[in-house]
């Protein structure tokens, strides 16, 4: 779950509902790439922080490759598993946590992961990342963006659902992350593309609440494919 929202949207239910590990744009292929950036740029052995961990799959992954991972998580619906995997691995963390008040010195990271997470976060939980961050360490995100501002008319409804209004353009996001202390760069690919991937199908609603909790999310979410992008970052801590 994101780890800085106060009150937990029904997009957050939804995810948890579900317990698919790769419940967010782009899926599991995505999250194999993203990792594979991860490894590109940081060296095995090194410490890394997952902020809204969710099911701990992708720190799994890197703990498996080899990293000393802390996987920070606030919803208690994800508390179980991450457990259970925190057994299985001996460089696998859980920790119990929000964003916006992490449980770690300055500068105990050399790289931060967040899957789907930054569009969710306060200026306040983007300046704690960076605190955590050495000097010259470095972000990974994965993300939506937005060619165009977001229409003012679905703002409420956005705000409603997901708890965000709305996505970012590029141009916002690097404003976000300059003022939070990071140097980002970016790569966009338009979102079509991807999901046109072959991809496992979601699975299919098991009660009432969850298909309107789908029904909802398509609503809102399907009609502006066309206007979005899956934005991977990467920002060095200044």
């Amino acid at each position: 779950m994101p780890p800085d929202s106060q009150r937990r949207t029904p997009y957050m239910e939804l995810l948890a509902r579900l317990g698919a590990p790769d419940a967010h744009p782009g899926g599991a292929p995505a999250s194999r790439a993203f990792v594979s950036l991860v490894r590109r740029f940081v060296p095995l052995g090194a410490r890394i922080l997952e902020v809204g961990a969710g099911a701990g799959k992708t720190a799994a992954r890197l703990a498996r490759l080899g990293y000393r991972v802390f996987a920070v998580e606030r919803d208690p619906a994800y508390f179980r598993v991450l457990r259970r995997r925190a057994g299985r691995h001996p460089k696998f963390a859980f920790v119990r946590a929000d964003a916006v008040r992490l449980p770690f010195p300055d500068a105990s990271f050399d790289a931060v992961v967040a899957e789907s997470v930054l569009l969710f976060l306060s200026p306040k939980a983007l300046r704690e990342l960076r605190r955590v961050l050495r000097p010259g360490g470095t972000l990974f995100a994965l993300e939506l963006a937005s060619r165009t501002p977001f229409p003012r008319a679905l703002r409420r409804e956005w705000r409603a659902f997901y708890g965000v209004s709305g996505v970012p353009t590029l141009g916002a996001w690097r404003r976000r992350l300059l003022r939070a202390g990071f140097s980002p760069s970016f790569v966009a690919v338009p979102l079509e593309r991807l999901l046109g991937l072959r991809q496992p199908p979601p699975p299919p609603p098991r009660s009432l609440r969850e298909a309107h909790l789908f029904s909802e999310h398509n609503r809102l979410f399907l009609p502006h494919l066309s206007d979005l992008y899956l934005l991977r970052i990467v920002a060095t801590a200044k």
